[in-house]
Formats: structure tokens, sequence, C-alpha cells
């Protein structure tokens, strides 16, 4: 009977939605160090969330398990572009998320317009390709194409 409470708190938990998440929402300010994380992204280190964005084409070579998601679509590979050819709202290299794939996910179209759910990570961690740096990571459960 003690196991009946532990049973509901961890049915309740895997049965909880991913808590929603917006690109503006990464970030509180900018220092002379780079952007810093926002109180709510620190938060939500290590959980399940929700992102929508777009996919980035990749690069030529790039793991089919990996993805880049942007607030908007962009128009070549992130990792090839000049920063001064990012777009204003992306804000150069800090407004992207890496998205690791489950094997057997099927890498949507670039420029598709996807809701992903999975676990976000924050801060630099070793990215599965060479020459890449990102402090924002997810690793995806779920890839879902929008209209």
């Amino acid at each position: 009977m003690r196991l009946l409470p532990l049973l509901c708190l961890l049915l309740g938990g895997a049965l909880a939605s991913p808590t929603p998440l917006r690109f503006d929402q990464f970030y509180s300010r900018v220092t002379i160090r780079g952007p810093e994380f926002s109180p709510l992204a620190r938060a939500l280190n290590g959980q399940e969330v929700a992102l929508e964005g777009y996919v980035a084409p990749g690069e030529e070579g790039e793991p089919p398990q990996l993805l880049v998601l942007t607030a908007q679509p962009l128009q070549e590979c992130p990792y090839c572009m000049e920063a001064a050819d990012w777009p204003n709202a992306v804000e150069g290299m800090w407004q992207h998320v890496l998205v690791e794939l489950p094997a057997g996910v099927p890498l949507p179209a670039p420029q598709s317009r996807v809701r992903v759910v999975g676990r976000l990570l924050l801060g630099n961690r070793p990215a599965p390709l060479p020459n890449v740096a990102t402090p924002l990571h997810l690793l995806a459960q779920r890839v879902t194409v929008l209209p």
C-alpha cells in the first residue's frame, strides 16, 4: 500500500506534457562573455520541452540523426554562413538549437516547420559534429512536421 503514492507520482510525471519553449526564452541578456541563459531555460535544463522552429539546411556529410533548428527558415547551412549573413531575428550563432534525433526518425526536409519534443541540455558539450559548438542541445524524442 505504501507503493501506491509513489506509483501515482511516477505515472503523473510520465503523463505530464512537455513545457513549451520559444527561441526568445533561452537567454536573459548578453554580456561581454556572451549570452546568459534565462532563469526559465536554467530551470528547464534536463527537462522535457517542446520547441517549434525551422529545419536549417545541413552541411554535406552531416550525420542524418542531427538537425539545426532555427527561429526562422534559412537558405543555407548555418555553419557555412558568415555571421553578417544571419537574419537579425536569429542573432548569429546564438539563436539555434542542435537537435539529436533518435535512431530511425527520418530527417525532415530543410526549411520544414517542425515541433520537436525532447530533453533540453544547456551548456557546451561535445557535439557529434566536428567544429560545431553550441550551448543549446535538444535530445529529441519526437519530431512532428507542421503545416
